[in-house]
């Protein structure tokens, strides 16, 4: 299955752009690692810089926009919610 993975940059491609996504998003994964990773696997997997840039910002930007919509949605109720559960933290709200 990862020799599939391999041979084919397309997936190679999706796989960049779905870690940075993550990572955005706020995931626990750090781009630190990925980027120099995917710049290294540009000769060798026969990628292509601009390509690899580009969804390493597009990952990036979409992943944002993910988290600032969930906070958008339901930044609120979780403020609601933590000051409830720990009253002494009103102060910091």
């Amino acid at each position: 299955m990862f020799e599939f993975i391999l041979e084919n940059s397309f997936f190679l491609y999706l796989l960049i752009f779905t870690i940075i996504m993550l990572e955005y998003a706020n995931a626990p994964l750090p781009s630190e690692l990925v980027l120099p990773l995917s710049g290294a696997v540009i000769i060798p997997f026969d990628l292509n810089l601009a390509t690899v840039i580009s969804i390493s910002i597009i990952g990036g930007i979409i992943g944002s926009l993910v988290n600032y919509y969930l906070g958008f949605k339901f930044g609120k109720s979780i403020v609601s919610w933590t000051i409830k559960k720990f009253p002494k933290s009103k102060k910091s709200f």
